[in-house]
C-alpha cells in the first residue's frame, strides 16, 4: 500500500486536467461549426429577368437575389447584347439580400447575356452568367429584332448556381481547430505517461 501512495495524489489531478481538456475542445468546436456552416459562400436564389425567360420591352432594372446579404462595394454586373454594348449603367446597389442595376433605355429586341460578380456575405467574390430574350425593341434601335446571341454558353438554373470562388469552401478553422485539439490530447497523453513513469519509479 505504501507504494502506491505517492501516486495518489496525482491521480485526481490528472483526471480533472483531462476532463478540462476535452470540456475546452467541445466548446471550440462548437463555436466554429455554425463559423464553418456561415462561411458557406452565398448562392443565387432568383433573378429578375429569370434565365431563359423572354421580356417584351427591356426593364429599367436587373435584380439578383441572394441567400445573404451581398456586399455592394466591389460587386459588379453587366447585360451585353449581341454587338457586345453594356446595357447596364451606374454602380450596382444592394438592399437587403437583393443586388441591382439600372438599365439604359433604347435597348433592341434580341437576347441578352449577364455577367454578374457580387462580393458574398463572407467577404469572398462569387460570380455566374444567365441569360433572357427582349422581343420588342425600342424604335430606332441599332440592333434588328431578331438579333441572337448564337449559341450562348450554357448557364446553370439560379437555384443551381454554385458559382466559382476565389476559395475553395472548405472549412479551414474547424480542421485548424481539430489539429490544434489533437496536439493538445498527444502533448497530455505524453504528460501523463510521464508523469504515472516517474511516480512508478
Amino acid at each position: 500500500m505504501s507504494v502506491l501512495s505517492p501516486a495518489a495524489p496525482h491521480r485526481l489531478p490528472i483526471r480533472k486536467l483531462l476532463a478540462a481538456v476535452v470540456l475546452t475542445v467541445g466548446v471550440v468546436l462548437a463555436l466554429l461549426l455554425p463559423a464553418g456552416a456561415a462561411s458557406a459562400h452565398d448562392v443565387v436564389e432568383q433573378t429578375s429577368p429569370a434565365n431563359g425567360s423572354t421580356v417584351t420591352v427591356m426593364p429599367t432594372e436587373l435584380t439578383i437575389s441572394l441567400n445573404n446579404t451581398p456586399a455592394a462595394i466591389g460587386s459588379k454586373i453587366e447585360i451585353k447584347d449581341v454587338g457586345g454594348q453594356n446595357w447596364a449603367q451606374g454602380d450596382v446597389s444592394v438592399l437587403d439580400r437583393v443586388a441591382s442595376i439600372q438599365l439604359k433605355s433604347g435597348a433592341p429586341a434580341g437576347q441578352y447575356l449577364v455577367n454578374w460578380r457580387l462580393v458574398s456575405s463572407d467577404g469572398h467574390p462569387i460570380e455566374g452568367t444567365f441569360g433572357f430574350t427582349v422581343s420588342t425593341g425600342v424604335a430606332g434601335s441599332t440592333a434588328g429584332s431578331g438579333a441572337t446571341l448564337g449559341t450562348p454558353a450554357p448557364v446553370s438554373t439560379p437555384q443551381a448556381q454554385e458559382q466559382s470562388t476565389s476559395t475553395g469552401g472548405f472549412p479551414w478553422l474547424i480542421a485548424i481547430a481539430v489539429a490544434v485539439a489533437l496536439v493538445i490530447l498527444v502533448a497530455l497523453l505524453i504528460f501523463v505517461r510521464r508523469l504515472r513513469k516517474g511516480s512508478a519509479e
